[in-house]
């Protein structure tokens, strides 16, 4: 939420001339006293408040997280993922028991009457649509909806039960945390709203304003009592006034009243092509999800084959092989040597991680320019094969997963042949013969030139042109992502260090990023952005002892990633 101070200073009029902090008038007859009274709430809802302070653990909520980058769900446009919804009634809300499309529908219908902007009408129509994690997999409607608990909170009693409660540092007042270090910094409750927030923020035009009323409109604690300004920064206040205009529109348009479904659904569906990233080819709502039977239609196709997956092992290492299994990228190493040269080269890095090229089409130019220059392949393998080194801890780290029967993946962006070319050299044959190598391959022209064949030379037809699928030329993710339908998944170890290897990082349980002494580390400053959890390591030797606590159930993916 970097841009919401500047955002939340500049606010639009809606076509009504509405500003979207003005008071509201909607509710000026309501009798607000009937409304969040949970003294008198029924049996359920105390059930369920309940059941969440009991369970939302710190533990809890990194696992959630890390099972939101990487877990399949469903893809779907908006008003379908209401439709869903139609079936469910919130077991936390005490003021009504409509279903939740009803209470959508209210919200918008509210904030639209009160001519505010369009895009506030879109939050209030969307601002519960997390809540569709009951469907797909979530423990309970609790974990939908690390510092002390505030007794601001719903029955704070019953935090008793939580072993947060007693944790030496997660029930002091700060925590994990410094003070005034912000609500961005903070690990909010894992719930259907940070959940909806994380999916938004990515792939809708909402402003600010809107991400911040979806993502804090449960957060009643902070923004209807006050707790936890110790925590809060200056952004945080303007964040709050964003909070507050919304509330009263999500608190008090409820009624048992039926909204006109059929007559409401045209206008709300032109409010939402405009207002958040679908298409007919690609409506995608809930994050990082493709339904098993779609997996074919939407993946990228591939021009080459792939090895058969290990459906019987409980632990799975992939590994990028150009930087990561090596000390330098073999690529890179040509093109700065033999092509155009680092400078160019860093550039083209520098523009996929802006958006602004595809690592297909940067990667095709590295290497075009090298053999545009004279240089044939025979030569550039012998170079690399003279030059190109082992990371110093990879052979022990192979040694000991081979022993623990843990399958090594190459998962790599470069050419096959040059990489069992190395790999041979590096190893020897046989252990070189054993690794799976997923990568691209090459076409040697008669004349000496050569180019790269791509795995994934084209975005498949079902994406745009930001998709995770548009432009990678080997998109890593679909050496993973097989692993997630089977019915015992593994626990899948990812390593990497470069662009080349985006698509895959968010797909990975526990993902390792490689510190690179050059200054390139652009996969790690990916996942710093996008707030994808990672564990650095200088070399294998520094990764083994962390895989080592997973694999002998020392620790958990969760804490390793905590820690």
């Amino acid at each position: 939420m970097a841009s919401v101070e500047n955002s939340i200073s500049h606010q639009t009029p809606s076509t009504t001339g509405r500003l979207w902090d003005e008071e509201p008038k909607f509710d000026e007859s309501k009798d607000k006293k009937r409304f969040r009274d949970y003294d008198a709430a029924c049996d359920r809802v105390k059930s369920f408040y309940k059941e969440q302070h009991e369970k939302q653990t710190v533990e809890f909520n990194i696992k959630a997280r890390v099972n939101f980058k990487t877990k399949k769900r469903a893809r779907m446009g908006v008003w379908d993922a209401m439709e869903m919804l139609n079936t469910l009634i919130d077991e936390s809300d005490p003021d009504t028991t409509v279903s939740q499309i009803e209470h959508l529908l209210q919200t918008a219908e509210a904030i639209r009457r009160d001519g505010k902007p369009d895009w506030m009408q879109v939050a209030g129509l969307v601002h519960d649509l997390g809540k569709l994690l009951l469907l797909f997999g979530s423990e309970g409607q609790w974990d939908v909806v690390g510092c002390k608990f505030s007794d601001k909170i719903i029955y704070p009693d019953t935090f008793a039960a939580n072993p947060d409660s007693y944790d030496s540092v997660y029930s002091t007042e700060y925590g994990i945390y410094k003070p005034n270090c912000g609500l961005d910094n903070v690990m909010l409750s894992w719930g259907h709203d940070e959940y909806l927030y994380n999916v938004f923020k990515d792939q809708s035009t909402l402003p600010e304003e809107a991400l911040a009323m979806i993502r804090y409109h449960s957060f009643y604690p902070w923004h209807r009592e006050g707790a936890y300004s110790h925590l809060t920064n200056e952004k945080d206040k303007k964040v709050l006034a964003a909070v507050q205009a919304f509330n009263p529109y999500d608190l008090y348009s409820k009624t048992d009243a039926p909204c006109n479904i059929p007559e409401l659904r045209p206008y709300y569906e032109r409010l939402i092509a405009k207002a958040i990233r679908f298409d007919e080819m690609r409506k995608r709502f809930l994050h990082n999800s493709v339904p098993t039977t779609m997996t074919d239609t939407l993946a990228p196709e591939s021009t080459l084959p792939y090895p058969s997956i290990h459906k019987d092992k409980k632990f799975v290492v992939l590994s990028d092989w150009d930087g990561t299994i090596t000390t330098r990228d073999s690529n890179d190493y040509l093109t700065d040597n033999l092509g155009y040269g680092k400078d160019k080269r860093r550039e083209g890095n520098l523009e996929i991680l802006a958006g602004r090229a595809t690592f297909r089409d940067a990667f095709g130019e590295m290497l075009e320019s090298v053999s545009a220059a004279g240089h044939t392949f025979q030569e550039c393998k012998e170079i690399l094969r003279r030059d190109i080194k082992l990371d110093p801890g990879f052979k022990e780290f192979y040694a000991w997963c081979k022993a623990k029967d843990i399958p090594v993946i190459i998962v790599s962006s470069g050419m096959a042949p040059l990489i069992r070319a190395v790999l041979s050299n590096l190893v020897g044959e046989e252990a070189a013969n054993e690794i799976n190598i997923i990568a691209n391959d090459v076409t040697v022209h008669p004349d000496g030139k050569w180019e790269i064949q791509f795995r994934h030379p084209s975005r498949t037809a079902n994406s745009l042109a930001d998709d995770e699928h548009s432009g990678f030329g080997h998109d890593k993710s679909q050496a993973i992502l097989p692993y997630r339908d089977l019915t015992n998944p593994p626990t899948l170890f990812f390593f990497g260090d470069g662009v080349s290897d985006i698509s895959a990082a968010k797909h990975a349980d526990l993902l390792f990023v490689k510190v690179k002494g050059d200054g390139e580390n652009d996969l790690a400053s990916y996942c710093n952005k996008e707030g994808i959890k990672h564990v650095l390591f200088e070399d294998f030797s520094k990764a083994l002892p962390v895989v080592q606590s997973v694999v002998t159930g020392e620790k958990t993916v969760a804490q390793v990633i905590g820690a």
